[in-house]
């Protein structure tokens, strides 16, 4: 629920994967997973990620793990309507702004992950 490759994967997955993942989320031990704070406007926030095509990690849990020193750009890695894996970008904020570096990571994040999901259609054989 915090973190960039999380929401992008909840933004993308199936409903009924995403109601899942929820689930299992809902009761997990680590309040990264599991504070309510975290769901509130949950569905806006992935359709806005659904829309615009990345997602950002949360702020508040960027400076609890990295003490503000990074930020994160996360894409997701369809194959067809299908989510196979997130890739991500952590970025130092001494090095550049998270607007300015969202803007010119977000492109190649995108072309790398369509990179990977024809890969991965190769590798299965399909």
């Amino acid at each position: 629920l915090v973190t960039g490759i999380g929401l992008a994967y909840l933004a993308f997955v199936s409903p009924e994967a995403r109601l899942a993942t929820l689930k299992r989320l809902q009761r997990s031990q680590d309040p990264w997973d599991s504070n309510r704070r975290f769901s509130r406007n949950l569905e806006t926030r992935l359709g806005v990620i659904r829309n615009q095509g990345y997602a950002l990690a949360d702020e508040d849990y960027l400076d609890a793990i990295y003490h503000s020193r990074i930020w994160a750009i996360a894409v997701p890695v369809m194959v067809d309507t299908t989510v196979h894996a997130c890739i991500s970008a952590l970025v130092l904020r001494s090095k550049s702004s998270s607007r300015r570096a969202t803007s010119s990571l977000r492109e190649p994040l995108r072309a790398a992950a369509a990179e990977l999901g024809k890969l991965l259609v190769r590798e299965s054989g399909a």
